[in-house]
């Protein structure tokens, strides 16, 4: 396995690849919704209508011929519960994904603060 790390996912990148933003049902869930509207220049209402941060909730579309895929943690509040919404997506999409895949640690990082004290 190679793990390549970019800290701009909406670059230049010659490789077809999807874009996973996990998202917690948290406080900062209309922030971070919002965030990924501005950066992928997406309808926000229509993703506060389709997407609720649900855990293992999925909400697809395409922004410059890219996947981009957000993926609801819930109210997780143990890093189990994390890797629980993880291991569910890779089992139900593997067949779907792209080669490669960009996590967007930046939108995750408002669920994984408090996560990763506890790791």
């Amino acid at each position: 396995m190679k793990i390549d790390f970019s800290t701009d996912i909406h670059g230049g990148h010659e490789l077809p690849f999807t874009i996973l933003l996990p998202i917690a049902k948290n406080e900062q869930l209309n922030s971070s919704l919002g965030s990924v509207a501005l950066a992928f220049d997406y309808d926000i209402e229509t993703i506060k209508t389709e997407f609720r941060g649900e855990s293992k909730e999925l909400f697809t579309f395409f922004h410059k011929g890219r996947k981009v895929i957000l993926l609801g943690l819930g109210n997780a509040t143990q890093f189990s519960e994390v890797l629980g919404c993880f291991r569910s997506f890779v089992f139900q999409q593997k067949q779907k994904l792209t080669k490669h895949v960009a996590i967007g640690v930046d939108y995750a990082l408002r669920s994984f603060g408090r996560l990763t004290e506890a790791a």
